[in-house]
């Protein structure tokens, strides 16, 4: 079962976790907010991107690279959304886009639109790094699949105290969203203090993530059923999958 009186620190990005702060508190979980990264545009490789598919990975990748050539210009024949806020931000530039429900790369994987790619022009449309399986299991399939990078991510720095700070208002809760988010609190968390590997439990949102917390010998973990606040609000009030 779930502990009592979670207190859950939201380390995702903007917008989503401050949307996700909220939504926690609106059901009566303390949450604090502290994301790990902000945005920064990078320049398009191609002044008009071209292929046959198009998947975009986030929010930022839409709107980042929305903002330097129309994606509604862009010569691509099929639209992927990796999540529905991904969806709905190109819904409103005009574009449809194709979501799975199982919003991360094994999702989008699994969607009958990629069963037969061979010789398809893939672009991935991403940050700095990152969605490696798609790139990988879309190339197995007879893909061309590049990257296309719309921005960097800014990593935070905090002053050694912050853990234990932390740790003395009470957090006992920490959402991952990604296998990077996880690998930097556990660089800055686990090392200082047994409580964060030990006692703490650890809200991951996906099985990748998941297995990289179990690595790192995390002793709780919560696997959310995806990625999105919807799902990490339910993991942290049910405590669904708890591992103990």
């Amino acid at each position: 079962m779930i502990k009592p009186n979670p207190h859950v620190l939201v380390t995702r990005p903007e917008p989503k976790g401050r949307a996700l702060v909220s939504l926690l508190q609106q059901q009566g979980i303390k949450a604090r907010f502290e994301p790990l990264f902000t945005y920064q545009p990078t320049p398009l490789t191609t002044s008009l991107p071209q292929a046959d598919i198009a998947i975009f990975v986030s929010q930022a990748a839409v709107e980042l690279a929305n903002a330097q050539v129309p994606i509604s210009r862009w010569q691509v024949t099929l639209f992927i959304a990796v999540g529905k806020a991904t969806q709905e931000t190109l819904k409103q530039l005009g574009v449809s886009a194709v979501t799975p429900l199982q919003q991360n790369s094994e999702g989008v994987l699994a969607l009958d639109e990629l069963a037969h790619v061979d010789t398809k022009d893939i672009i991935i449309v991403r940050g700095e790094n990152g969605r490696e399986l798609m790139f990988d299991e879309l190339t197995k399939r007879g893909a061309q699949v590049k990257y296309l990078q719309s921005y960097l991510r800014l990593w935070r720095t905090f002053k050694p105290q912050i853990a234990q700070q932390w740790h003395d208002e009470g957090i006992n809760f920490i959402i991952c969203s990604s296998v990077a988010i996880l690998e930097k609190m556990a660089k800055l968390l686990v090392t200082t203090d047994n409580y964060w590997q030990r006692s703490c439990t650890w809200v991951v949102a996906s099985s990748r993530i998941y297995a990289k917390a179990k690595q790192l010998e995390l002793t709780h973990i919560i696997l959310a059923k995806g990625a999105s606040n919807q799902d990490l609000l339910e993991a942290c009030q049910n405590g669904s999958n708890y591992d103990r």
